[in-house]
């Protein structure tokens, strides 16, 4: 995006009442939320300089995507940022963007995240990860849903020499529901340790883990999807699917689905699979003039396919808040294709 556009857009959500600062900074004026909701996160942590907090106002509806690595860059002080904690308010609608493709930054990172719906908020969470090769990365994040929130989480992992991701979403608020969709896409020897924990603690809530996974060369891949349904959370519903693509023969994938259901009223159900590619679908790409690697790419990519949709949808849905809004020219779903183009930009060059 144009410099001049993108600033001018971070000046228009600080304006509306967004949030967005070094957590020093904001202890004062949000003491009381800072204590009850994120206190459980370590002292050394909370009081480092490298931790960003981010406020969506109650009742706000955020058409503007709210592009964290802008930010970040605002304050050179924590451009190596260790924690992010993020609050959406009562009622609020809004989409995080979280976009690092830093190929430059070559230390292993430590990421500690959490973020808070309180009632009735909805939030769209997009993360699409392509550091450099060299970083070890490892990644907590620990997400709590109160009544009646919505969120909607996409992870996109590409980069890192090793990457760790741990999830973990806590559906506390009755008619609460989490939507995860997490894609990773592995190669040379890369290594990558992906856990998804939906933990349903009250009645009447919802939950879909979609995990998909592909892996080229010598890599290798763990992911294990979890959805604990505690036993006073009845009339719930989870849904949790793994899927695996192997590309080569010294790639390793293995995938663990996991389900923990407390009480017998409940609609729950799990599958995985491993596969390859299918031999009669790239004969028949080859056949109607395609090479091997373009076919590969183009099922590759069909495999991917139901996450990016939802991608897709993001970017509907932006336009949708925008027309809402009462600034019409605050509309904005560019940063959402952006995201969308760089995604499909990757998986083309590490098919290649």
């Amino acid at each position: 995006m144009d410099k001049k556009q993108s600033v001018s857009k971070q000046d228009a959500l600080i304006k509306s009442g967004v949030v967005i600062c070094p957590i020093d900074k904001a202890k004062n004026r949000y003491r009381l939320i800072i204590e009850q909701y994120f206190s459980d996160i370590e002292n050394d942590i909370i009081d480092d300089n490298k931790t960003i907090f981010v406020y969506i106002p109650k009742n706000f509806s955020l058409s503007i995507p709210l592009f964290l690595p802008d930010y970040f860059a605002d304050y050179p002080d924590i451009s190596g940022f260790s924690s992010i904690l993020i609050y959406a308010d009562n009622n609020s609608r809004s989409i995080i963007i979280e976009d690092y493709q830093s190929k430059k930054y070559d230390k292993d990172l430590t990421v500690v995240k959490k973020v808070v719906l309180e009632k009735d908020a909805k939030l769209s969470y997009l993360i699409l990860q392509d550091i450099s090769r060299n970083v070890c990365l490892n990644c907590n994040t620990k997400t709590v849903l109160n009544k009646n929130a919505d969120l909607n989480w996409i992870n996109i992992e590409f980069g890192g020499r090793t990457t760790r991701q741990n999830l973990l979403f806590e559906l506390d608020g009755a008619s609460s529901k989490a939507n995860i969709s997490t894609l990773f896409l592995a190669d040379n020897n890369q290594c990558f340790d992906i856990l998804v924990n939906v933990v349903h603690n009250v009645k009447n809530t919802r939950s879909r883990v979609i995990l998909k996974g592909a892996a080229l060369g010598s890599s290798k891949a763990l992911y294990k999807g979890i959805i604990n349904i505690k036993e006073k959370a009845r009339n719930c519903n989870g849904i949790l699917k793994e899927e695996a693509l192997l590309l080569s023969e010294q790639a390793e994938i293995e995938s663990i689905p996991v389900l923990y259901v407390n009480n017998d009223d409940v609609k729950c159900n799990h599958s995985a699979s491993i596969s390859q590619i299918n031999k009669e679908k790239l004969f028949y790409l080859q056949s109607r003039g395609l090479d091997d690697k373009s076919a590969r790419q183009i099922i590759v990519h069909g495999f991917f396919r139901s996450i990016l949709d939802e991608l897709d949808a993001e970017a509907i849905d932006a336009e949708a808040i925008g027309a809402e809004s009462i600034d019409a020219e605050n509309i904005d779903n560019h940063l959402i294709r952006k995201t969308i183009e760089n995604i499909n930009k990757i998986i083309k060059q590490k098919m290649s």
